[in-house]
């Protein structure tokens, strides 16, 4: 787990679930694209769960995943 933001981005969703906004104001300094490609890598490692709500507008909710908080 290498790189500047994605220590950061794991801690903020470890202590609950957020969306994309959310995840930037809690990660101070970070770009929209920066977070962005960070969460697809960390969804890709599954460290990062995204969670997609068919509700009008759609909603998207990303989580650590259980490997993360269950330490398992």
């Amino acid at each position: 787990m290498n790189g500047k933001w994605k220590l950061p981005i794991v801690l903020s969703l470890v202590n609950a679930p957020k969306r994309f906004n959310e995840i930037m104001k809690d990660v101070e300094g970070i770009s929209p694209k920066v977070l962005a490609q960070e969460l697809k890598h960390l969804e890709q490692n599954e460290l990062v769960v995204r969670n997609v709500y068919a509700t009008t507008p759609v909603s998207i909710v990303y989580e650590a995943s259980p490997h993360i908080v269950t330490g398992k």
